[in-house]
C-alpha cells in the first residue's frame, strides 16, 4: 500500500532483542524509530501468549501533545496502531510461570479501517467511506451537523457503529432475544435508538439507515446484501415495538433518579432496575448508561436477585406446563403431501396450538 517509511514506528517488549534486530536488520528500519515497550505482551490469563510488536503510522505533530518525548504509545492521537504481531511463544501455567510452547506461531493482523483511515487522511476510522455515510444520513435526518458537538459526535458513531454490527448479525441469522446472541443483538439495536433520541429523532429512522449500510458493504459481503429487505423488517419490527416503551420507560427512569437525587441517594436499586427490564424492556445495560450521565451507579447485586428470583418463578411455572398436553392433536396433518421447493413465494399456516388447544388466531406477545 506504498505508505511513507519515515512515517512508520514500531514498538517491541524491553526483552524481545530477536525482534528489535529483526525489524532494524533485516527490515532497516532505523533505531529511532524503534520504541521498547511493557505493554508489548499479549495475554489473556491461563494459556498461550507471548511478546508483541506493533505498527503505527505518524500522523503528524498537528494530531500530537505539547510533550516533547512524545513516542508510539502516548495517550495522544499522533501514532496511530495500525498493524499488530503477537508472537505466541509461551504457555502461561497455572501458577503463573511461562513454559515454551511446542508450536510457536506469530499472530498477525492489520486494522482495515485504520489503515483506510490512513490511506484517506482521515482524523478517525468514523471519517472513512466505510462508515461516515452513515453519520452523514443520520446528520441530515437528525437535522445535526458533524464535528460540531462533541456529545452529538458520540450519538452519531454510536448509531453509525451499531447500524452496521445490527445488519451483519441478522444477515448472519442472528434475531432479536432476550438471551444469548439475540440479546447482545437486541441490546445495541436499542442503544442505538436511544441515541436517535438524544439526537431528537421521532419515529423510526435505523431502518432505513440499513440501505446505507448494505451500499457500503454488500460489494464486499454477499450474504449481506442478499438478505436486505430480511434485515429491514427485522429492524423495522424490533424498533417498532421498541419505541412504544421507550418513552414511558425513559420517564419513569428520570422521575425516578428525580426522587432519588432529592434523596441525595447515589444508587439505583436493583429492584427498580429489574421492573425496567422486565415490564418495559429495558436492558440493565441501558439503564446503567443512562443513569450514568446522572452521577448514578445501578445496583447489580439487587438486580441479579430480582432476576433469580424471577427465574425460580419461571422454573416452577414450566415444571406445571410441563404436566399439561405440550401439543394439540396434529394426526390430521398428512405428512406425505409436504414437500420442499425452493422456488415456492407463498405457504400456508396450517395450525396453531396452544397447550392441547387448536387456536384461529394469535397476536404478538401470544407464545403458541
Amino acid at each position: 500500500i506504498k505508505l511513507d517509511k519515515n512515517r512508520l514506528y514500531v514498538t517491541v517488549y524491553p526483552d524481545d532483542q530477536e525482534a528489535y534486530d529483526t525489524w532494524h536488520n533485516d527490515c532497516g528500519v532505523e533505531e529511532s524509530h524503534i520504541t521498547r515497550l511493557e505493554d508489548n505482551f499479549w495475554e489473556i490469563g491461563e494459556g498461550p501468549c507471548g511478546p508483541d510488536s506493533e505498527i503505527f503510522f505518524d500522523q503528524g505533530p498537528e494530531h500530537g501533545c505539547d510533550d516533547p518525548n512524545c513516542a508510539p504509545g502516548c495517550d495522544c492521537d499522533r501514532y496511530l496502531e495500525i498493524w499488530n504481531l503477537v508472537f505466541t511463544q509461551f504457555n502461561k501455567m497455572p501458577d503463573g510461570s511461562y513454559e515454551p510452547l511446542q508450536h510457536k506461531n506469530i499472530d498477525t493482523g492489520a486494522g482495515l479501517e485504520r489503515l483506510a483511515s490512513v490511506l484517506q487522511g482521515c482524523k478517525t476510522n468514523f471519517e472513512t467511506d466505510l462508515i461516515f455515510p452513515i453519520i452523514e444520513a443520520t446528520a441530515k435526518r437528525a437535522g445535526v451537523t458533524y464535528n460540531e458537538d462533541p456529545n452529538t459526535d458520540v450519538s452519531l458513531k454510536v448509531i453509525a457503529d451499531h447500524a452496521r454490527a445490527v445488519t451483519a448479525l441478522i444477515s448472519d441469522g442472528v434475531l432479536p432475544s432476550n438471551e444469548g446472541r439475540g440479546y447482545v443483538l437486541r441490546r445495541i439495536l436499542r442503544r442505538a435508538v436511544r441515541h436517535g433520541r438524544l439526537l431528537g429523532i421521532e419515529g423510526i429512522f435505523l431502518t432505513p439507515l440499513i440501505d446505507v449500510v448494505v451500499d457500503i458493504l454488500g460489494p464486499g459481503i454477499k450474504s449481506i446484501a442478499e438478505k436486505q429487505d430480511f434485515v429491514k423488517r427485522v429492524v423495522q419490527n424490533e424498533e417498532e415495538r421498541f419505541n412504544q416503551t421507550l418513552e414511558q420507560g425513559l420517564e419513569l427512569l428520570n422521575s425516578l433518579i428525580d426522587t432519588l437525587a432529592a434523596e441525595k441517594a447515589t444508587v439505583v436499586p436493583g429492584s427498580e432496575v429489574f421492573k425496567l427490564y422486565d415490564t418495559y424492556g429495558f436492558p440493565w445495560e441501558l439503564t446503567e448508561e443512562i443513569a450514568s450521565e446522572r452521577g448514578f451507579t445501578i445496583d447489580h447485586e439487587g438486580f441479579e436477585a430480582a432476576m433469580k428470583e424471577q427465574r425460580e418463578r419461571a422454573r416452577e411455572a414450566r415444571v406445571k406446563e410441563d404436566a399439561k398436553v405440550a401439543t394439540p392433536d396434529i394426526t390430521f396433518l398428512k405428512d406425505e403431501e409436504l414437500l420442499e421447493d425452493e422456488a415456492v413465494e407463498a405457504s400456508s399456516v396450517l395450525m396453531i396450538g396452544k397447550g392441547a388447544e387448536r387456536l384461529q388466531t394469535a397476536a404478538d406477545g401470544d407464545e403458541i
